[in-house]
C-alpha cells in the first residue's frame, strides 16, 4: 500500500472494490515463476528435426510446444524462438481451438517436417506443417480424434479416451496409444485424412467398442509410450503391466498378439523387482537407428538399455542403465543431480546419437552424448532447466514460503502470518513479505531452515491449514495432519521454536490419532474465532463443524461444546438432509456474527445467521451453490470461504479451478448465481487449470488481508495470488482549514456506500462516516482537528 502524508494528516489508497471477472493477480507469493521463453513446467517430451536441427519441447504444464533454433542453443539454455499452442511465449492458458493446446503429452516429427502433437486434455492429435518455420501462435492444419478444433469429447469409435502416446512409421501410418481405452489406434496415411477421420486399425481390443484389460500378448493394462524402429516394428510401453512388448508387423491386422516382451520373463509376469531384466511401470521409449532400445523405468527412476533389441528373446536382461549407479541400486547417488533421474516422462534420440530425457519431476531435460557407449551410471552431459531440484519451487526455507495455504494479517500489530505446509511464517508486516523479505519467525518449527512435518510435539506442526487470531493476540492453527488445533500465545513476538500453549482434538501434544468424539478431531480444516472468543472448527473428516466456547480457557483435549452438521458429537454420517455436512473444509465468521461453511462434499456454501442458537441439525439460514454443470449456480468441492466487512463472499471452488464472488451474499436467495469469477473469463466456461496470473490449479483457500485484498491459495502451483481490484474512489484534495477542521474530498467512479476511516497508527482503523453515493460524485468529509496526526482511508462497497 502507498501512503501519502500531509501536515499531520495522511490518506491511504482506498480499500478497493471495483471487481471484474477474470482479473490478473497483482502479486505472487511463493513460486512466482510465470511462462516465458526460458521456463519449463513439467516438460514431457522432446524431439529434434533431422533436417533443420531445430528442437521441439512439449511444455505440458504451460500447455504449449516450444521450438529452439538448434541443439546448441537448447542445451545452453537460450530462449525458445517460437511457441505453438499459445499466442506468444508469455501465456499459458489451455484452450480448445486450432491454435491452442490443453496439456499436451507428446510430439513427433515426420519425414516431411510435419509436427504431430498429442493434445491429451483435448483428447486429440493435431498437426502443424513446416514446423521448423511456422510462426508462434499458428493454427494447426489437421485434427484426429475430434470432428473439429473446438470439440473435446472423449471415448467412442473414432475418439480417444485418454491419449498418451503417438508414433509414426516410414509409410506415414500414425499410431496413437489410447490409455483408458487400453488400445492402440492406427491411422493409415494419416496426413491425408480429413479432420475427425476414424482409425483404420486397432491393437489391444477385438473391436472399437470393447474395453478389456489384461496381460495376454494381445492385451494392455495402460499404454504409456510407443516407438517405431527402422523395420517399422512397433514397440509399446505397457505401463501397469511393467513391460515393453514388440509387434513385428503391427499394420497387418487387428487385435494381433505381440511377438516379444522385455522387462518381464514372459507374458504372464508383471512384477516390479529391481534388476536388469525387470521394468517397473514402463513410462517411455526411444529406439536408435542401430536397433538399441531405451526404456524409462518409472519405479526405478532410471533408463534401461537393450542393444539389438529386436533380436532378443523374451525377458532378456538390459545391458546398460542411466540414472542409477547400477542395476540393483534404487537411491539417488553422486555429487551432481546430473547423475540421477527424478522421473522419466519422455525420451528421444537425435541424429548424433544423443539421448534426451524429459525429467518431468524436476522440470528439466537431461542429455547424454554417445549414449550407446556410456557406462552404467554415467552422468548426463547437459542439463536444461534446474541443476538442483531444490530451487525449482522450494525456495530457501528461511527466506520465503514454498507451499503456502493461507494468510492472516493482524490489524493490531501489523504482523503478517503465512500458513506454509508444516509451519507458520511470521513477517514484520505484509510489505516485508511482498517485497521478498525474510520472515522473522517460524512457528511450529525449531528453526527457519526446518520445513518437514516430523513427529507430533509441542514445538512441531505436521501441517498448517487454517489460521485465526483471538483478541489476546493468540494464534490458533489447525494442524490437519495431526488431527488437532493448537495455539501460540503472544504470537506477534513469539520466537521460532516457541512451544504451543494449547491443544484441542488430542489429549496431549504428542498424540495425533483421528478421533470421533467431543474431544476428538479428524483432518480439521479452516478455523475461526468469533467476537466472544469461541473457536469454530471445520472438522472435515468427521463431516461436522464443532465449537469450543471461550477456547482460550480450555485445557488440553477439552470437549467441544456444540456441533453442527451431525445430530451429536459421536456421529459422522453423510446424508441428504439440509442440516447435515459432508467433509466441510472451509468456514469463517463475518462481521455480523454469521457463520459461513464450505460444505465441500455437498458442493455448496451454507450460512447460519445465528450460529450460537443453532441446534446440531438445524437447517442453514441460506445456501449457495449446488452440484451440477459448470455455471454461476453450481460449485465443485468448494474448499475455502472469506467474507468482507461489507458482505462480499469469496469461495474457492477447488475442482472447478476458480474463485466465485457473491456480492451482498447474506441477502441472496438460495442457489443464487455468482456475481463474478476469478480463474476464467465467464462463470459458465468449462473449468481449466494453468499457470498465469489469471488461472489456478486447485485453489484450496481464500483469505483477506487488512485492506481486504483477496489472497488465493493456488496449491498445485505452490503459490499465493493476491488480487486487488480497481478503485471506485479517488482522493481529490485534503486540507486543514484555519478553523481547525480536517477536510478530505473524494470522487466516485462507481455507485455504493463509501465509509471514511481514520487511524493514528496505520493499524487500527475507526469508521467516521458513511456516504451512499452514485457514480461520478465528489464528496467532502470533515472532522475537527484534535492535535493528533491521523491517516484516512476509504472503505469501498
Amino acid at each position: 500500500m502507498v501512503w501519502l502524508a500531509c501536515a499531520g494528516m495522511g490518506v491511504a489508497t482506498p480499500l478497493s472494490a471495483g471487481w471484474v471477472s477474470n482479473e490478473e493477480a497483482d502479486f505472487i507469493l511463493g513460486d512466482a515463476r510465470l511462462p516465458d521463453p526460458w521456463t519449463l513446467r513439467n516438460a514431457s517430451d522432446v524431439d529434434v528435426d533431422a533436417s533443420s536441427g531445430k528442437v521441439f519441447v512439449v511444455d505440458a504444464g504451460h500447455h504449449r510446444v516450444l521450438r529452439y533454433p538448434s541443439i546448441a542453443a537448447y542445451a545452453n539454455g537460450e530462449p525458445a524462438e517460437a511457441v505453438l499452442g499459445q499466442p506468444d511465449l508469455y501465456q499459458a492458458e489451455p484452450k480448445t481451438t486450432a491454435s491452442g493446446l490443453n496439456t499436451p503429452y507428446m510430439a513427433t516429427l515426420d519425414g516431411a517436417g510435419r509436427l504431430w502433437v498429442l493434445d491429451a486434455g483435448n483428447f486429440r492429435v493435431v498437426r502443424w506443417d513446416q514446423a521448423a518455420t511456422v510462426p508462434s501462435g499458428a493454427s494447426a492444419v489437421q485434427v484426429l480424434g475430434q470432428s473439429d478444433f473446438v470439440t473435446a469429447s472423449n471415448g467412442g469409435d473414432g475418439r480417444m479416451s485418454q491419449p498418451t502416446a503417438l508414433a509414426m512409421d516410414s509409410k506415414g501410418r500414425l499410431y496413437v496409444g489410447d490409455s483408458m481405452g487400453r488400445r492402440i489406434l492406427r491411422f493409415d496415411g494419416a496426413a491425408s485424412k480429413t479432420n475427425g477421420a476414424p482409425a483404420n486399425g486397432i491393437l489391444g481390443q477385438p473391436d472399437f467398442q470393447t474395453i478389456v484389460v489384461g496381460k495376454a500378448p494381445n492385451q494392455f493394462e495402460a499404454v504409456s509410450d510407443l516407438a517405431v524402429d527402422g523395420q517399422d516394428r512397433l514397440w509399446v510401453a505397457d505401463f501397469m503391466n511393467n513391460r515393453v512388448v514388440r509387434f513385428d508387423a503391427p499394420a497387418s491386422g487387428n487385435n494381433l498378439p505381440a511377438n516379444a516382451v522385455l522387462g518381464q520373463p514372459d507374458f504372464d509376469s508383471t512384477g516390479r523387482e529391481y534388476g536388469p531384466s525387470v521394468v517397473g511401470m514402463a513410462s517411455s521409449l526411444a529406439i536408435g537407428a542401430d536397433g538399441t532400445l531405451y526404456v524409462g523405468d518409472g519405479t526405478g527412476r532410471r533408463v534401461l538399455r537393450w542393444k539389438n533389441a529386436g533380436t532378443l528373446p523374451n525377458g532378456a536382461p538390459a545391458d546398460g542403465v542411466l540414472g542409477r549407479k547400477d542395476f540393483t541400486s534404487t537411491a539417488e547417488y553422486g555429487n551432481s543431480p546430473a547423475e540421477w533421474i527424478g522421473g522419466v516422462s519422455r525420451m528421444c534420440l537425435d541424429g548424433e546419437g544423443r539421448l534426451w530425457v524429459a525429467d518431468g519431476q524436476y522440470s528439466r531435460i537431461l542429455r547424454w552424448d554417445d549414449v550407446r557407449t556410456r557406462a552404467n551410471g554415467a552422468p548426463a552431459d547437459g542439463v536444461l532447466g534446474a541443476m538442483d531440484p531444490a530451487v525449482l519451487f522450494r525456495v530457501v526455507p528461511e527466506k520465503a514460503p514454498f507451499a503456502a495455504t493461507a494468510v492472516l494479517e493482524d490489524p493490531v500489530t501489523g504482523k503478517f502470518y503465512v500458513a506454509d505446509y508444516a509451519r507458520v511464517l511470521r513477517y514484520r508486516n505484509r510489505a516485508t513479505a511482498e517485497a521478498g523479505g525474510a520472515p522473522e519467525a517460524a512457528l511450529g518449527k525449531t528453526s527457519l531452515t526446518s520445513s518437514g512435518a516430523g513427529f507430533a510435539s509441542q514445538v512441531n506442526l505436521g501441517s498448517a491449514w487454517g489460521l485465526a487470531l483471538d483478541a489476546q493476540g493468540r494464534l490458533w492453527v489447525s494442524d490437519r495432519d495431526r488431527n488437532r488445533v493448537v495455539a501460540f500465545d503472544q504470537a506477534a513476538t513469539a520466537p521460532t521454536g516457541t512451544p504451543m500453549s494449547r491443544v484441542l482434538g488430542q489429549p496431549d501434544f504428542v498424540s495425533s490419532a483421528k478421533g470421533l468424539s467431543a474431544k476428538g478431531l479428524s483432518a480439521p480444516g479452516a478455523i475461526a474465532v468469533d467476537a466472544s472468543g469461541n473457536l469454530w472448527v471445520a472438522d472435515s473428516g468427521n463431516h461436522r463443524v464443532v465449537r469450543f466456547n471461550a477456547a482460550a480457557s480450555k485445557g488440553a483435549g477439552a470437549a467441544a461444546d456444540a456441533v453442527l452438521g451431525q445430530p451429536d458429537l459421536v456421529t459422522a454420517a453423510t446424508g441428504n438432509e439440509a442440516g447435515r455436512f459432508n467433509g466441510p473444509r472451509g468456514l469463517t465468521v463475518d462481521a455480523a456474527g454469521r457463520l459461513w461453511v464450505a460444505d465441500t462434499g455437498k458442493h455448496r456454501v451454507v450460512r447460519y445467521n445465528e450460529p450460537m442458537k443453532a441446534l446440531p441439525m438445524t437447517d442453514p439460514s441460506g445456501t449457495l451453490g449446488r452440484s451440477g454443470a459448470t455455471d454461476g449456480l453450481s460449485m465443485r468441492e468448494p474448499a475455502g470461504v472469506a467474507v468482507t466487512r461489507g458482505g462480499r463472499l469469496w469461495v474457492a471452488d477447488m475442482t472447478y479451478n476458480r474463485v466465485l464472488r457473491f456480492d451482498n451474499a447474506a441477502q441472496l436467495t438460495n442457489t443464487a448465481p455468482a456475481s463474478g469469477v476469478l480463474g476464467t473469463a465467464v462463470v459458465n466456461k468449462v473449468p481449466v487449470d494453468g499457470r498465469t496470473r489469471r488461472v489456478f490449479r486447485r485453489p484450496m483457500g481464500v483469505s483477506l488481508d487488512a485492506n481486504e485484498s483477496l489472497w488465493v491459495a493456488d496449491v498445485n502451483n505452490a503459490r499465493l495470488l493476491r488480487f486487488t481490484p480497481d478503485s471506485l474512489a479517488t482522493v481529490e484534495a485534503m486540507e486543514r482549514t484555519a478553523a481547525g477542521v480536517w477536510r478530505l474530498r473524494f470522487a466516485t467512479q462507481g455507485a455504493g456506500t463509501f465509509t471514511v476511516q481514520s487511524s493514528t497508527d496505520l493499524k487500527v482503523w475507526t469508521d467516521e462516516a458513511a456516504y451512499k453515493l452514485g457514480a461520478g460524485v465528489s464528496q467532502w468529509h470533515e472532522r475537527p482537528a484534535d492535535g493528533v496526526s491521523r491517516y484516512f482511508r476509504i472503505y469501498e462497497p
